[in-house]
């Protein structure tokens, strides 16, 4: 049953079969049942045009936001409740309550609406949306309401409901299996018109349509018995049955912290963020003259007369095509596989110009160093300059002055939107990324506490390297952190850098030396990173700068310096090609299904068509013998195998990759969780930056809560670290500091 619940002046508008009640009979109804569904609708807060709307949109950002319509109950029972008219603080006692579940879909919105407008903080939640990212994480799904309304209950938003269009042949059939199990036997169709959901925005103090309120209702409803789907876990293989409790529970604890910690917002230095954007434009300026100089000087194909300003270099620096026209003229324009096209074509972009530089001028990209020209074909002074010219140009456009557009015109804060969990496991931050601010203590004076208080910065101390040694349980690794090491301490880089030097010098007494030996340490803090995350000795030769024979030697040279490890990859790999899924941490079960995964098998399967049976028993002469004719006889089997082994390659290098990522993400949100579960809306966790945990505090508790987050975040490591200790590091200031 439907019951709407307005203001006793507006019910003269309504139409009199509308089952009217009041919010007393709500409460009433509501507090004592275990689970209720949650909805809200929103309308906008301020006249048009009073403020830019371009960034910050009526209906979606709470600032210029007011609740509409409100809709609580179950299955049974629905209660829209219109906001305009009635108030309703008195559900606070309802969404606040711990005991009660309150279930709907992407209730980080209602969180941050209730929250900021009406001082209601929403604890104890199922989320549909995230839920059903973690049960589908990875596979090519939408996540939206309409989607799993089509997915698990047969619901359309479109004039027809057509299977074959929403079939995706790279999808795994048992995604849409509860829907065919739905319509089986079925005629009607399920419509459902979620265009009404943008009639609300403007819909000001116009009483609701049945359709609206109708509406309403069903957006309780769906969630509840989505997530009953949801409770009955995946069946991914006839041995392998998916239910992630834990998962499930810890996203949906973090779901209303992250609402809250996208709500406070975090204020920048406005006139200290003009100031360095003129600087970096006035070194912009002067990069670009000496490469147009350079350019005019010895490639006068590039260049074109001016009545008045004389010769002028004619390359379009900000412009790809033109760069490219240029480097190819000089002969060192690289190739790389398009994201657009996926095919391979010449580019000037920074990743693929770095790896032309030699080790030196990397270094020298990194210090900043813009290098003096030789002659006409100093590419290596071509390639550092240009890519220091981007590196300006990005700070000049990206992070200048433009950038301040995004200040909030009510608060004059900054404000992100979090995805709270990518593939990975990790976030990722949108609208504006405050996740990829530049590097620099410049730049991080920029993020400053308000009034009086004191920004407080926490990350964990060598996080990947701690939880690589414990997902890989490599014994050398472990006992460095939990024991220590009696010269390097808990030093890993170094340690690594003794260990293969050793090997690759041949030197049993070569000891590396933080100061002394800087180039042998970066090269192992390089090293320990890429092969922890899937590198192969083609990619340490290209990243490093060094041949293909000497990457090689260090790759051998660093697994033989952590004994067991390239056994633990091996079987790591090996397991994932076989289920083709990969759990992300072992103390929430969450996992990531390689989306690619059926296709890579039926490249398996087509090649291996063309091989007799048996042919895995025969001897190594036989099949070379079988292969050489099949090579000539079919050379579309080649095409099979490259695209077998590429799909391979991409999932085994997953596999090592988003163990330690996947364990990482969860154990900081766990941390964040307990770091911020009492917070205030003016105090707490700002900003999250992979594992670093940025708060502000006043100025007479930043000290203890600074030790409070440290001892919160070594909490949350040992769920997902049982023999690597986790440690922190804090820093209390006037500004963000790292």
């Amino acid at each position: 049953m439907i019951y709407f619940i307005t203001d006793k002046t507006q019910i003269q508008y309504y139409d009199r079969d509308l089952n009217f009640t009041n919010l007393d009979d709500c409460l009433f109804y509501l507090k004592d049942k275990k689970v209720i569904g949650l909805d809200i609708e929103t309308s906008r807060k301020y006249k048009k045009y009073k403020y830019r709307e371009d960034i910050y949109k009526p209906g979606l950002d709470p600032y210029f936001s007011r609740i509409c319509m409100l809709q609580i109950g179950d299955l049974d029972n629905q209660y829209i409740i219109d906001v305009r008219f009635v108030d309703i603080a008195p559900l606070k006692s309802i969404l606040e309550n711990k005991s009660i579940l309150k279930v709907g879909h992407n209730l980080k919105f209602e969180t941050k609406h209730l929250l900021l407008n009406h001082d209601i903080f929403i604890q104890n939640i199922w989320d549909t949306m995230i839920c059903e990212r973690v049960l589908y994480n990875g596979e090519r799904v939408k996540y939206s309401l309409e989607a799993l309304m089509k997915r698990h209950l047969g619901y359309s938003n479109r004039e027809e409901l057509s299977l074959f269009d929403m079939y995706n042949e790279d999808e795994e059939y048992e995604e849409y299996e509860s829907l065919f199990n739905f319509l089986d036997g079925k005629k009607e169709k399920l419509y459902v018109d979620k265009s009404i959901r943008t009639q609300f925005i403007e819909i000001g103090n116009t009483p609701f349509t049945k359709e609206q309120i109708e509406y309403g209702a069903t957006d309780i409803i769906t969630p509840l018995q989505l997530r009953q789907i949801q409770l009955k876990g995946r069946m991914i293989a006839e041995d392998d049955f998916y239910l992630p409790e834990v998962g499930f529970k810890l996203e949906n604890a973090f779901v209303p912290i992250l609402g809250r910690i996208e709500l406070r917002g975090v204020s920048i230095n406005q006139d200290r963020w003009v100031e360095l954007a003129d600087e970096n434009f006035n070194i912009y300026l002067e990069k670009k003259d000496r490469l147009d100089k350079w350019v005019t000087e010895n490639h006068t194909q590039f260049t074109i007369s001016d009545l008045f300003e004389g010769t002028k270099c004619n390359i379009d620096w900000k412009s790809p095509k033109s760069v490219v026209e240029f480097a190819l003229y000089l002969g060192i324009c690289p190739k790389e596989k398009s994201k657009f096209t996926g095919e391979e074509e010449y580019t000037v972009g920074a990743k693929a110009m770095f790896k032309l530089l030699t080790n030196e001028n990397k270094e020298n990209f990194f210090a900043g160093k813009e290098l003096e020209f030789k002659s006409a074909d100093d590419y290596q002074a071509f390639i550092t300059n240009f890519l220091l010219l981007k590196k300006y140009q990005q700070l000049t456009t990206t992070f200048g002055k433009e950038w301040l557009r995004y200040i909030h015109p009510i608060t004059g804060k900054v404000y992100s939107n979090f995805i709270q969990l990518m593939n990975t496991g990790r976030m990722s931050s949108t609208s504006i990324n405050l996740q990829q601010i530049p590097n620099g203590k410049e730049w991080r004076k920029m993020f400053i506490p308000d009034g009086e208080y004191d920004m407080i910065a926490t990350d964990y101390s060598a996080q990947e390297v701690r939880v690589g040694a414990e997902v890989t349980n490599n014994k050398t690794l472990q006992s460095l952190f939990t024991e220590g090491h009696p010269i390097f301490g808990t030093d890993v880089h170094s340690l690594t850098a003794t260990n293969m030097f050793k090997i690759i010098k041949a030197d049993e007494s070569f000891i590396c030396d933080k100061e002394v030996n800087k180039k042998e340490r970066n090269v192992a803090k390089a090293m320990i990173f890429k092969i922890f995350y899937g590198g192969s000795e083609f990619t340490i030769s290209m990243d490093l700068g060094v041949s293909l024979d000497e990457a090689t030697k260090f790759y051998k040279a660093f697994f033989q310096a952590y004994p067991g490890l390239q056994e633990d990859f091996d079987t790591t790999k090996k397991l994932v090609v076989k289920r083709g899924w990969i759990e992300l941490d072992k103390y929430t079960k969450k996992r990531y299904f390689y989306p690619d995964f059926g296709k890579m098998k039926r490249a398996y399967e087509k090649a291996m068509s063309y091989y007799p049976e048996g042919y895995n028993y025969l001897t190594y002469e036989e099949k070379q013998i079988i292969k050489s004719r099949l090579k000539e006889e079919h050379p579309e089997l080649s095409g099979y195998w490259k695209e077998y082994m590429i799909l391979k390659g991409k999932l085994e290098r997953a596999a090592l990759n988003y163990r330690i990522q996947g364990t990482s993400a969860t154990m900081t949100k766990l941390a964040t969780i307990l770091v911020d579960k009492d917070s205030s809306l003016e105090e707490g966790v700002l900003l999250l930056v992979h594992d670093e945990i940025v708060q502000q505090f006043k100025q007479d508790k930043s000290e203890q809560m600074a030790e409070f987050t440290i001892e919160c975040m070594k909490k949350a490591g040992t769920y997902f670290c049982q023999n690597v200790p986790m440690d922190a590091e804090t820093a209390v200031g006037d500004h963000w500091i790292h």
